[in-house]
């Protein structure tokens, strides 16, 4: 456990989270004529809520918040323990390993939102609203989807387990688009594309890792393709015998000089 962090580390954490969560309690709050106090500070967004509910500008900015900041902290605060623990190669150390990056994981995460909730329960009149919650459920499996490729990928370019890092927030631009043009592109009368496809577009879409909106209901069907796609290959991959390095050549003794 301490390799995910030591215990001074998460108590700090904790007091720093739950610092900022009484500052936002203690500070922000809704002002007259549907503006925003931050601080006694009046902020006005009157004129972004002339056709739009304050409420649901301050559900989608918070549900932004979430969706960026829970995968980005999954992925950070266990891929490098994990990938450490996964360098003798042997399939046995990966239950193991992975069962306690997903449960630090989801400790890390899940304390660095308790000012998000605090801000809810003062903007929103909410301590835990269901399009919030929905948001973090799609976060967190998002983060894990990055971690099991970002795990795949590393230790396939063991050479610098950097990439893998990139690779997966690269698949996840990717896995979006492709998304997109599974659901959309399958419509014959705007778009005039093969059936195949389509279907292979929707495949590559729940297979790669793709962030949902907290409004999406949650595809649970595809999780199993979704998480168990990557997590498939990265077995694969460690039941692969590991490359042994070439043994270096033995330098000739040197000839004292006579």
């Amino acid at each position: 456990m301490d390799r995910f962090g030591s215990s001074r580390l998460r108590i700090v954490l904790v007091c720093l989270s739950l610092l900022l969560a009484g500052l936002v309690l203690g500070g922000v709050r809704p002002a007259e004529g549907s503006n925003l106090s931050v601080f006694g500070t009046p902020i006005p967004i009157s004129a972004l809520t002339m056709l739009v509910d304050p409420k649901a500008i301050f559900r989608g900015g918070l549900s932004a918040i979430i969706s960026g900041v829970v995968p980005a902290t999954f992925l950070l605060t266990t891929f490098f323990p994990i990938h450490e623990a996964l360098q003798s190669g042997r399939l046995k150390a990966l239950p193991l390993n992975l069962g306690l990056g997903v449960l630090n994981g989801l400790f890390y995460t899940q304390i660095l939102l308790l000012p998000m909730w605090a801000a809810s329960f003062r903007l929103l009149d909410s301590l835990f609203p269901a399009a919030l919650c929905m948001a973090d459920l799609h976060a967190v499996l998002l983060g894990l989807q990055l971690l099991l490729w970002a795990l795949f990928l590393a230790r396939l370019l063991a050479s610098n387990p950097g990439w893998g890092l990139l690779l997966s927030f690269a698949l996840s631009v990717v896995g979006r688009y492709l998304t997109w043009g599974g659901e959309y592109l399958g419509d014959p009368d705007l778009f005039q594309v093969p059936g195949f496809l389509v279907k292979s577009m929707a495949i590559l879409g729940r297979l790669l890792p793709t962030g949902q909106l907290s409004s999406d209901p949650m595809a649970w069907t595809a999780l199993p393709l979704s998480i168990g796609g990557p997590l498939v290959l990265l077995v694969l991959l460690l039941m692969l015998p590991a490359r042994k390095a070439a043994p270096k050549a033995a330098k000739a003794p040197r000839r004292s000089k006579g």
